[in-house]
């Protein structure tokens, strides 16, 4: 067993690194799905837009191949997103390329190492997934966790704990 220590950085921070610890991982093999804790069960008061997700999109046979897909999040850690004022989110558009399998998604927005966990958006600003995969030979192809899964992984998360997004 290996131990490793997580921690979350903030939004405009290059200094400021929040300990974490990991709730509950999914035991469904086919759900690559964790859900992550700060150690002090706070949110930050620097964290202004919070992610509703009462809002997520739960019926995923509504998502069409040629829709909006929207990632937001952080590849390539600190080496993509680091700026002189902090660290700085990444937002890639592209647009959902198969329809779901019930589990997954695939759409084709351009990312790196590093983007699992990033949120994929509709074109309503509704989260569809959480991006978990690549195709590491061709740029652009990505899977997400579709949103309904969220609650087989952590049945109350969607009613009392809410995604945060960079301000």
């Amino acid at each position: 067993m290996k131990t490793v220590d997580i921690s979350v950085a903030v939004h405009n921070s290059a200094e400021e690194w929040l300990p974490s610890t990991i709730e509950k991982i999914s035991e469904d093999p086919s759900v690559d799905l964790g859900v992550l804790q700060l150690t002090s069960k706070e949110t930050p008061n620097t964290v202004v837009n919070i992610i509703d997700l009462q809002n997520a999109v739960t019926d995923d046979k509504t998502l069409r191949p040629g829709e909006k897909a929207v990632m937001i999040g952080y590849p390539l850690g600190e080496d993509l997103a680091q700026t002189i004022s902090g660290i700085k989110v990444q937002l890639y558009n592209g647009q959902i390329s198969k329809e779901s399998d019930g589990t997954k998604i695939q759409y084709s927005v351009t990312s790196t190492h590093g983007a699992s966990g990033s949120p994929i958006f509709n074109n309503c600003g509704q989260l569809i997934a959480v991006n978990f995969s690549g195709v590491e030979q061709v740029q652009g192809y990505n899977f997400g966790i579709i949103a309904k899964q969220i609650n087989s992984v952590y049945p109350f998360l969607a009613s009392e704990i809410t995604v945060v997004s960079p301000n």
